[in-house]
């Protein structure tokens, strides 16, 4: 049985022009679209084959938009059909040549509105408010984005902690928003947001609620001549074309980068104060949840006797910090409001460097058949199957890659007949049986971290 999971319906494949449309469906040789979490807009280019002399006919100059209308029938043949739908704006023409004497082929890239307008534009404003309520007041008085109408398409927005008296440094408003990402703590003081574009739309939401939402797809390796009867379209439509691990581990990077120990030294200019911290790789990782069991944790003992998990100086952050102003006699009676409103850059200065490299120590990439519920954001199983002698009572996976892992970027690539993305996945953990739960740092309940 012949399944057609790479098939799909081109609705709207439309560029608009000085208030007029062209249909270009028959004119694109290649059509691909970008998302990441670590990117705040999706964006994309197409591969334009044009006997029409369209550049010099519709004078394009930039100020064109992309209507993209895709539909395509899940599992090959039911009734479910995955759509993308999104109008993008035309920024730049490039690789023209000639293909004949009659023809030409260029590339025209394209990328969401939010971000032009964004780029025309400065945040100069100061805010009372948690980090998260200031990125959505932005999107929307800045960039004309109802969270609300974000949310109810599928879009995640969370609520950071702490209330912060806040003035934006004169950036655009996607840089502002991102700023407050960067500095925002969830509930367990995890500094884990991101802010990125998917399929769904916009997103201001932290790593950990991401990592607890159940996978979309289980991903098999199965062959593609192996028939699985009832299942044989699902198995196609979900079966991995290409597989390639980016990264297993990089131990050195790692160190360098605080994941397994480190030091925060804070200093304020107006108490006179310096402080220092020591982080831990438990510091970071157990404030936050995971999509497996066991940490990518290794615990290795150096010449000194010492793990790496006690190596403090391995990696140092130097910032400014207010942690001590609660306790300054002039403040308390001169400005006690300002002691509201304390920025803790001491939670996430560090942290977030260590989390965020951790977590994209291990990456696999993955071709699939297109799938538009697959995209930057959702976590997808992945099944992968045991290298080497396969033992009959075992369950013949492979246990460093096998689980949960969260899609951090999707590319999209559409042919006049074929559709296929390319993913790239990350995990901080594994379902191994065997790893270390806590690190080898002695705990002490009375232990103040300054």
């Amino acid at each position: 049985m012949t399944v057609n999971v790479s098939g799909f319906v081109i609705k709207e494949l439309i560029l608009v022009y000085k208030e007029k449309k062209l249909d270009v469906s028959g004119l694109f040789s290649e059509l691909n679209i970008y998302d990441s979490i670590l990117l705040p807009c999706m964006h994309g280019n197409i591969v334009i084959l044009d006997a029409l002399g369209l550049t010099e006919k519709l004078s394009l100059d930039g100020s064109e938009s992309l209507i993209v209308n895709i539909q395509k029938t899940e599992f090959g043949g039911s009734d479910d059909i995955l759509t993308f739908k999104k109008v993008f704006r035309v920024f730049k023409q490039s690789n023209r040549k000639n293909v004949n004497q009659t023809s030409e082929a260029y590339i025209l890239h394209f990328i969401s509105e939010e971000f032009i307008l964004s780029e025309q534009l400065r945040v100069t404003q100061s805010y009372t408010d948690i980090y998260s309520n200031i990125a959505s007041s932005i999107l929307k008085d800045y960039l004309n984005v109802d969270v609300n109408r974000e949310v109810k398409n599928g879009g995640i927005f969370i609520d950071s902690i702490g209330l912060k008296k806040v003035v934006i440094p004169n950036l655009h408003p996607i840089d502002a928003i991102d700023w407050c990402a960067k500095r925002s703590l969830d509930e367990n003081e995890s500094p884990t947001f991101l802010f990125f574009e998917n399929n769904k739309g916009y997103n201001f939401v932290n790593l950990s609620i991401l990592l607890l939402n159940s996978p979309v797809a289980k991903l098999n390796f199965i062959p593609k001549n192996v028939a699985l009867g009832d299942k044989a379209e699902e198995t196609a439509f979900l079966g991995v074309k290409e597989f390639k691990v980016l990264n297993q581990f990089d131990f050195l990077k790692n160190v360098q980068n605080g994941v397994y120990a480190g030091k925060f030294i804070g200093f304020d200019p107006i108490t006179r104060t310096i402080a220092q911290r020591e982080i831990t790789f438990d510091d970071h990782y157990y404030t936050m949840s995971h999509g497996n069991k066991v940490p990518n944790l290794t615990v290795v003992q150096n010449k000194l006797g010492k793990n790496n998990t006690q190596m403090f100086d391995a990696k140092q952050s130097i910032h400014v910090f207010g942690y001590y102003r609660k306790e300054s006699d002039y403040i308390n009676e001169n400005d006690p409001e300002s002691l509201n409103f304390v920025d803790d850059p001491y939670k996430y200065i560090f942290q977030r460097r260590a989390i965020v490299q951790n977590f994209l120590n291990q990456r696999v990439q993955l071709l699939l058949p297109g799938n538009f519920s697959i995209t930057s954001g959702v976590n997808v199983e992945l099944m992968v199957p045991k290298r080497g002698e396969r033992l009959k009572d075992d369950d013949n996976y492979d246990s460093t890659l096998y689980g949960k892992h969260l899609v951090i970027a999707a590319h999209h690539c559409i042919k006049p007949k074929l559709h296929e993305v390319v993913i790239e996945c990350a995990t901080d953990s594994s379902n191994r049986e065997f790893g270390v739960i806590k690190s080898a740092v002695v705990e002490d309940a009375e232990y103040n971290p300054w």
